[in-house]
């Protein structure tokens, strides 16, 4: 089993690599979750990608994360459609497929629809082979209030490939693999893996070019095994 976690514990300690632009990343106090003492806030005002990036994955076809997350103040005016987690392949969806070196095998999307005082949900979208995406329901989560995303990943050819997301509390572990906790999909997804991963605003939003504010995030893991 391999697990690496990340615990934002000063500045000077991001483990990943990092990217922002007009977009920061910053670590301190205010987004801290889980007990600890600091967390990632991303200010995100959707004119470029702010995200840190775990580059240990080596090709995995079954792979587990988790992380805490609060929506906290981010601002949609309208609509939102805004990736948070982004898992990428190593090669395009398949070799019918155009795409780029690295294909998007699973994206996690923030979304909010009717503007303010409705509900934020996650949905968690993965790369099927026949150049196609496939999706899970889309589970809520709760405006200023940290949860634990959950997030597994398993490529299988004829249908036995497998997405899931599952929501939390807080201070609860990711549910057991496969029981009714977990939102799945399905998939034909065996020339799919994942090679690295990006949080926080891996890309803007083209459904909303108004939004903006601050999202935390804090102790992320990943396992080369599911949740026992």
């Amino acid at each position: 089993m391999k697990k690496v976690v990340f615990l934002f514990l000063v500045a000077a300690s991001l483990v990943f690599a990092g990217a922002a632009a007009a977009d920061t990343l910053t670590v301190n106090a205010n987004a801290a979750m889980g007990g600890t003492n600091f967390g990632l806030d991303v200010f995100h005002d959707n004119t470029s990608g702010a995200f840190v990036e775990d580059l240990t994955p080596d090709d995995e076809s079954v792979y587990r994360a988790s992380f805490l997350f609060n929506p906290n103040d981010i601002s949609p005016g309208a609509n939102l459609r805004q990736p948070i987690f982004i898992a990428l392949g190593s090669a395009p969806a398949s070799a019918g497929c155009a795409g780029p070196a690295f294909a998007n095998t699973l994206r996690l999307y923030l979304y909010l629809s009717g503007g303010a005082g409705q509900n934020y949900r996650l949905q968690l979208w993965g790369n099927n082979n026949q150049c196609s995406s496939r999706s899970t329901t889309r589970v809520p989560v709760s405006e200023n209030t940290p949860s634990r995303v959950c997030v597994e990943f398993e490529a299988g050819a004829s249908s036995t490939g497998r997405l899931a997301l599952a929501v939390v509390g807080e201070n609860d572990v990711c549910p057991t693999s496969g029981t009714g906790a977990w939102a799945e999909r399905a998939m034909t997804n065996n020339l799919q893996s994942i090679t690295r991963v990006r949080m926080g605003t891996p890309a803007t939003n083209g459904f909303n070019a108004g939004e903006s504010g601050s999202m935390f995030y804090d102790e992320f893991d990943s396992f080369r095994t599911l949740a026992p």
